[in-house]
């Protein structure tokens, strides 16, 4: 399975504390990258439900 595809979770957590030495700059940037992006993602939705105009679910 690892051959064809891996989540970019456990690439951080193989590259940080893997058996085959550490890499605590690649991983640590991975992991920003990873943040970054799930940062987007919440403002985007933040945005296109602002666009909606609905009260919520509260």
């Amino acid at each position: 399975m690892l051959s064809t595809g891996d989540v970019l979770s456990t690439y951080i957590y193989r590259i940080s504390l893997g058996g085959s030495g550490t890499n605590f700059e690649l991983s640590t940037a991975t992991n920003f990258l990873l943040n970054a992006m799930g940062l987007v993602v919440v403002l985007v939705a933040n945005k296109f439900v602002s666009k909606l105009d609905v009260q919520g679910i509260l």
